[in-house]
Parts: structure tokens; C-alpha cells; sequence
């Protein structure tokens, strides 16, 4: 299942958890080509407009989303973007549905999480304790295009877009997708994904369907090696433009230590375009530095 995320997809989840004065109740249609149907998902509100964030199911419709209120009506949902590869979402909620609803009131950083931290899926009841387990790079030996959290919980059935919450208060993930060969274990997006996508989620950030567009430098580099080594600069690339050559070594990006391939991988699915990022890289023996200005993938279709 979890080769799907590979792919910039979410496993479906079968079963739910109810969670108190936290997440909301939702539900996405499937997409055209898939078996018709509704699979179901939590939200949950980060500001006093109305803006949702949840994780949109793989196989489902972003646009066609909707709220549950406990008799089961439905309330449709407004698409205010969407990203492919994490599939994280944010919808807007109506007013007679946010109000009286609890707002997320700050945001923390899971970089600061270390394994067995305590997390919470309620911060009302405290409810749904649950633990790191441990940062995830890689799967089935293929590297994902972030890093992830798996996380312990008390309980199977935690939904996808459930909040997760440190001993602050602060969130600092959205579950993603049931771990296949544990229940009771979910990989989740960190916090700073979520931030990703609010920083680049306004107009010039997505195409007219409300997709988050994706960036590129132009980088190719060895999965296999110890070290991240440039393997290959594209022409008329950003990174070519800069002037990183092929046998570079990258040390650090935007100022992060990289140490290995899926390091810099995570790393690029944070740029943003036209917001220059500093590579520090290893030229034989000498250290130099090139400020790249990502551009919008070439790849990525209005």
C-alpha cells in the first residue's frame, strides 16, 4: 500500500476513530476511473476563516470533499489546493459549520521530535495517546519524496488527516496512511509539510484546478552512494545556471546538513519556485557555495 505514496498517493483507510472537539468527520468521493464510492478522512481547522487541512485519500477527488455532521449529512467542501505528492489539502469550510469549532493555534516543529516523544490525536481529552516511533526516508528500499513520521498509537483505525499533537499543544503532523503490517502504527506528514504548502498555496502557487505546482533544479544524483554526488546537472537548468558541476558533493541545503541521497531529496520537496536556496557543496578539496533559483517543474502541465 504504501508504494502508492512512491507514486504521490495515499492508501485507502477502512475504519475510523471518533476524536472529540479536534478533528472533523469527512469524506471524499472516489476519482473517475476508480470503483464509485466515498472513503472516509479527518480535518482540521488551522485559522478563523474556515481553512481545513486534511490528507486527501489516494483514489479519491480533492474537489469533491465533504463534511459529516454526527446525523451523517453532508456538507460540500471548497478545494483551496491540493498537492500530489504529500496529498495533503486544504479545503474551505463554510461558516455555519466552522463556527464554535476548535482552531489549531500554533504550529510546531516535528524536526524537534525525537523516538518514544508522546503525541495525542485530542487535545481536549488527551485522549488517543500515541509515540514517535521514528523518522521514515525510504520504503520497500525506495526513497519518498519526504520524510515521514511513523507513529505508535493506542488504537487502530487513526483516519487519514487525523492532527497530531505534541505535549505543547502544538501540531505537529497529519496521520497519512495505516502502517500495512501494524494497525495500530500510521506514517504521518510533519507539520513543516503542511507549512510548505500554506506558503506556496496562493494563486501564483497552484494551476486553476487548485494544484500546488512542484519545483526542480535540474539535479541528478547517485541513490546508491554513500554521499549525496551529483551525478548529472540538466542544461539550462537552474542548478547548471548557479553553477554546480557533476562530481559535486552536496553538504547542506538552505542551510540543513545533508548526509546521504534522501536527504536531498526531502530537501527539494521544500523549495519553492523563485526563492533562491543555498547549496553548500565539495568540489574536490575545496568548499563552495551557489545560491539556485528553482523554477516551476517543466514538467508540471497548467
Amino acid at each position: 500500500m504504501f508504494r502508492q505514496f512512491i507514486l504521490s498517493g495515499v492508501a485507502v483507510a477502512a475504519s475510523t476513530l471518533t476524536l472529540l472537539g479536534q478533528a472533523l468527520d469527512l469524506e471524499f468521493t472516489h476519482a473517475e476511473g476508480m470503483e464509485k464510492g466515498k472513503s472516509p478522512a479527518k480535518g482540521v481547522l488551522i485559522d478563523d476563516e474556515g481553512t481545513l487541512a486534511t490528507v486527501a485519500v489516494y483514489g479519491t477527488d480533492p474537489h469533491k470533499a465533504f463534511w459529516v455532521d454526527s446525523t451523517g449529512k453532508e456538507v460540500a467542501l471548497t478545494l483551496l489546493a491540493h498537492d500530489e505528492v504529500s496529498r495533503i489539502t486544504l479545503l474551505k469550510v463554510p461558516k455555519p459549520v466552522s463556527e464554535g469549532k476548535k482552531v489549531v493555534k500554533q504550529m510546531g516543529e516535528s524536526s524537534d521530535l525525537v523516538p518514544a516523544a508522546a503525541l495525542t490525536t485530542d487535545l481536549e481529552t488527551k485522549g488517543g495517546v500515541s509515540r514517535l516511533v521514528s523518522k521514515v526516508k525510504r520504503f520497500d528500499g525506495k526513497v519518498l519524496p519526504l520524510t515521514l513520521m511513523r507513529v505508535a498509537h493506542t488504537k487502530e483505525g487513526v483516519m487519514p488527516g487525523t492532527p497530531l499533537f505534541d505535549e505543547k499543544g502544538d501540531l505537529v503532523g497529519l496521520a497519512h496512511e495505516a502502517v500495512v503490517s501494524q494497525k495500530s502504527n500510521t506514517y504521518a506528514l510533519p507539520v513543516e509539510a503542511l507549512k510548505h504548502i500554506l506558503a506556496i498555496s496562493n494563486d501564483a502557487g497552484k494551476d486553476k484546478e487548485g494544484v500546488v505546482k512542484r519545483c526542480w533544479v535540474g539535479l541528478a544524483l547517485d541513490a546508491q552512494s554513500d554521499s549525496p554526488v551529483v551525478t548529472g546537472v540538466r542544461p539550462e537548468s537552474p542548478a547548471r545556471k548557479a553553477g554546480i558541476i557533476k562530481g559535486d558533493i552536496i553538504l547542506s541545503v538552505a542551510g540543513e546538513n545533508v548526509a546521504e541521497y534522501a536527504d536531498v531529496v526531502d530537501s527539494f520537496y521544500y523549495m519553492q519556485p523563485k526563492k533562491a536556496v543555498t547549496f553548500k557543496v565539495l568540489r574536490g578539496t575545496e568548499v563552495k557555495e551557489f545560491s539556485v533559483v528553482p523554477e516551476v517543474n517543466p514538467l508540471f502541465k497548467e
